[in-house]
């Protein structure tokens, strides 16, 4: 049963209904939850309490870890692969906010290898609702002092206004809450801000729901990107977005060399891991990866690469087919008996 968003009273309710309904119908006596482990989610709440109610086994786990389990589970996989998880936010195992990932998972667990340059959000939940703040961070970030001057270039100023600049930059400058992130989501809706595509969001991920759009087969062209042992930096790329933006090139193009290269940035990561782990199947997953552009882009990167590629086909890569993951995880720990 579809449950949604578990944000308010009355879809917590319908959970419980739901849960209750599906008990008797199956006759299901569960010995173990699994949860989200990020403690202050309600459902993290909901768990703990049935499972203290009901005398169960807690088993957390962790966010990105659950979107690689859904999709080994979707393609039948139960063996150690290269997971790339891309979304919006999750939280991780350091307290930060993880979304640009790149680990070492089987059903059991996972090894952080390689993860996107953390980033603030400044204003936290409001970064995800108003796109421009992370442009404005990784414009910040990118160009240092020299920041409102480029900004101003590419009439991000103009559209955003000065005192709203001035303020979160102070939020930011000041470390108000403005928590770490590595989100590739967070990353594609800078970009989308940047090139005056979307600046605030009525919906969970409309940047880049605009920006793919934008996006055109026909543009072969990448960015530059910086690539060390543990991270991949797009500064280079900021950098010369900007510098497009300015010359007055389309925001085709640009969208369209910013996604190819994500794409390729995946292709040369997994390529190095794989030679790094013995491990030569790449399973993607996330909600970044329902950019049907970006999802065809890094397929093609990892095959050339001489990958073997796994997507989801039966259950969401956002977080629709999170609890998947998270069953599967649960269970394969109880049979081992590794909790």
């Amino acid at each position: 049963q579809h449950i949604g968003d578990v944000e308010n009273l009355e879809t917590v309710g319908f959970f419980e209904d739901t849960l209750r309904n599906l008990r008797n119908i199956y006759g299901l006596n569960p010995v173990a939850v699994a949860h989200d482990l990020h403690p202050d989610y309600l459902t993290t709440g909901l768990a703990k309490t049935f499972a203290e109610k009901n005398n169960l086994q807690l088993i957390p786990v962790q966010h990105h870890h659950s979107h690689i389990a859904s999709c080994m589970a979707d393609n039948g996989l139960d063996e150690k692969v290269i997971g790339v998880v891309f979304d919006g936010l999750g939280f991780g195992a350091d307290g930060k906010i993880w979304g640009g990932e790149f680990i070492a998972a089987d059903l059991i667990g996972y090894e952080r290898l390689v993860h996107f340059k953390y980033v603030n959000m400044p204003g936290g939940d409001m970064a995800t609702k108003e796109p421009w703040r992370m442009a404005l961070s990784y414009a910040m970030d990118v160009f240092g002092e020299e920041y409102l001057s480029n900004l101003e270039a590419i009439g991000f100023m103009e559209r955003i206004g000065i005192e709203h600049i001035k303020n979160v930059s102070k939020m930011k400058i000041r470390g108000i809450n403005s928590t770490p992130t590595s989100s590739a989501g967070r990353l594609f809706d800078a970009v989308s801000s940047l090139l005056g595509i979307c600046d605030k969001a009525t919906f969970e991920a409309e940047a880049a729901i605009a920006m793919e759009s934008f996006c055109d087969g026909s543009v072969q062209e990448a960015y530059s990107f910086d690539m060390t042992e543990y991270l991949l930096d797009f500064s280079e790329t900021i950098r010369l977005i900007a510098a497009d933006i300015i010359s007055g090139r389309s925001k085709q193009e640009i969208a369209s060399k910013f996604t190819n290269t994500i794409a390729v940035a995946i292709g040369h990561t997994c390529k190095r891991l794989s030679h790094d782990t013995g491990l030569d199947k790449v399973v993607l997953s996330g909600g970044v990866f329902q950019n049907m552009f970006l999802l065809e882009r890094t397929k093609w990167e990892l095959i050339i690469n001489g990958l073997q590629v796994f997507i989801h086909g039966i259950v969401p890569a956002n977080d629709g087919g999170l609890s998947l993951g998270q069953a599967a995880i649960a269970g394969k720990r109880l049979t081992d008996g590794r909790q």
